[in-house]
């Protein structure tokens, strides 16, 4: 071999040395910079899946889930609860659009979240209502699970009788 003829394993070893600082040079982007990095770089689809904001709040006596759900119409709403697994499905809805899409980021399609609850809950007891983009589901506790107060009642000045020993006994 020659000295002016390229080495096939340097070729191999500097392109894969191209390929890797490559990567990770969007490594870096992608994690300095985040979500839209990613989308920049078009490594993740143009659909993705949209998880509606939810808080689960416990009380006495119930368990209440709120859900953000902005723009959905109230009707198409399903809510399911199967043991401590509350599931809310409903369809995004698709804006009609004039002109050509250059970007889009709002969701569409249907979403489907799942949340599970902190205590056992009563299934026959569930109520769902829909205000202003806020979905909130109330649902009973099982008596069990249910707090129960206790009272505490206030004792004698005087301490109770030791029993007697078993063996002094007639």
């Amino acid at each position: 071999m020659n000295a002016d003829s390229p080495n096939p394993e340097n070729l191999l070893t500097s392109s894969v040395e191209r390929l890797r600082h490559e990567l990770d040079r969007w490594l870096d982007v992608a994690w300095t910079q985040g979500e839209r990095a990613i989308d920049t770089l078009g490594i993740r689809g143009g659909e993705r899946d949209w998880c509606p904001p939810i808080d689960v709040i416990e009380t006495g006596d119930s368990v209440r889930v709120e859900v953000e759900l902005p723009g959905i119409d109230p009707e198409t709403v399903e809510v399911t609860l199967a043991g401590h697994m509350l599931t809310i499905t409903a369809p995004i809805p698709s804006p009609k659009v004039e002109g050509q899409v250059r970007r889009r980021e709002r969701p569409r399609g249907r979403f489907k979240r799942s949340v599970a609850l902190p205590v056992s809950v009563n299934a026959d007891e569930v109520a769902a209502e829909s205000s202003n983009g806020l979905l909130s589901i109330t649902v009973a506790k099982v008596e069990a699970e249910k707090e129960k107060r206790v009272p505490v009642k206030a004792g004698s000045a005087k301490p109770a009788a030791e029993p007697v020993p078993a063996s002094t006994q007639g």
